[in-house]
């Protein structure tokens, strides 16, 4: 398996915390998402975690997935 190297937007890490979103469910979400939806150069990874679900919006560089946003839907 491919380690993916996760970076975080300011905004992102920001999210993380208001919303108790802890890093192993977003990794979960990018590697093994429920959907996805591109949109402007930018993946929407979608999974359902527990009774919430969880949107992960990211940006796959060429050596990394740069996180900008996490959101419980």
């Amino acid at each position: 398996m491919i380690e993916l190297k996760i970076e975080f937007s300011k905004h992102a890490k920001q999210r993380m915390i208001e919303r108790e979103i802890k890093f192993e469910y977003i990794q979960e979400t990018i590697e093994f998402p429920g959907y996805t939806i591109k949109n402007n150069g930018k993946t929407e990874a979608h999974k359902s975690i527990g009774n919430k679900n969880l949107k992960v919006v990211y940006i796959n560089e060429h050596n990394f997935i740069n996180v900008v946003t996490v959101i419980w839907k």
